[in-house]
């Protein structure tokens, strides 16, 4: 047969019993194609009419078996398309969504380096502090290791969620109206800079904490963040103390005289609590 054909049927029965075909064009010409086939088989294998009408019956009856066979490997052929599909559907989806956090960390990156540039302004060791984040992996490191953005890059988003809702917190609230809020902005910022290098990723993908420095949370933050630049005292009591009571009861006579004193240490506290329990809980 040539190439130039309005339909082709191809059968093989391997050594195992097994039946390949390979059928090109429409169905309705196909079995038209099938019938004519059976027919001559019929025709050449019986030596009489009554033989082929008998052969014909057997092949009637073997035919609804033959069709259901057929059709349930025509189900697993779409099964296993169907698996397939979908899992190159979950690949791309899988592919598309890390390219976009790719895409996504990179702008939250740079959103973060520019806030941070704005709140500390030309001061001594700002360009070093910048090369310190990077250097300790502050961009990719999570925000906890159960809890709220405990995912690579968490510490990031969190420190820009903290700062966003403390610079509303100033805007929109009067009790905070009268805050430093360049204050507020570099200690939103650094807030959590003693997380840093403090999550071990563990094999099923989570992190294990792990603090070997054992000078407090906002503490080591303060005393890190002023190995490269110099803090004022609002920033130093915002950063210290943006725990609020979480440090424990021999702590909150001092506290309740920082928020006095002090609103931006108050306004830090309640951002992040907005943004840790609020902004960053799974729906």
């Amino acid at each position: 047969m040539g190439e130039d054909y309005k339909a082709k049927i191809e059968v093989l029965l391997n050594n195992e019993g097994h039946v390949d075909m390979c059928l090109n064009g429409d169905t309705t010409t196909l079995q038209n194609m099938a019938i004519s086939v059976l027919a001559q088989t019929i025709a050449l294998g019986m030596d009489s009419w009554e033989a082929a009408k008998k052969r014909l019956t057997d092949i009637t009856v073997a035919l609804p078996l033959a069709l259901e066979e057929a059709w349930k490997d025509k189900e697993t052929d779409n099964a296993a398309a169907d698996k397939s599909a979908a899992a190159d559907a979950a690949q791309n989806t899988m592919q598309e969504a890390q390219r976009r956090t790719t895409m996504d960390k990179a702008l939250l990156k740079e959103e973060y380096k520019r806030l941070l540039r704005q709140a500390v302004g030309d001061r001594t060791g700002s360009m070093a502090l910048m090369m310190v984040l990077e250097e300790v992996d502050f961009y990719n490191c999570p925000a906890s290791a159960k809890h709220h953005l405990n995912i690579p890059g968490g510490l990031l988003l969190h420190s820009l969620n903290v700062a966003r809702t403390a610079l509303e917190l100033c805007e929109k609230m009067p009790q905070f109206a009268k805050c430093d809020t360049n204050a507020v902005l570099t200690a939103a910022l650094l807030h959590d800079v003693c997380k840093t290098g403090k999550y071990i990723k563990k094999p099923d993908g989570g992190y294990q904490y792990r603090d070997t420095e054992l000078l407090g949370h906002g503490e080591e933050s303060v005393i890190r963040i002023q190995n490269w630049i110099h803090l004022t005292d609002k920033e130093i009591l915002a950063i210290r103390w943006h725990m609020g009571t979480y440090t424990g009861e021999r702590d909150w006579n001092t506290l309740s005289k920082v928020y006095d004193r002090c609103p931006e240490a108050l306004c830090l506290h309640m951002a992040d609590m907005i943004a840790t329990h609020i902004m960053e809980v799974e729906k």
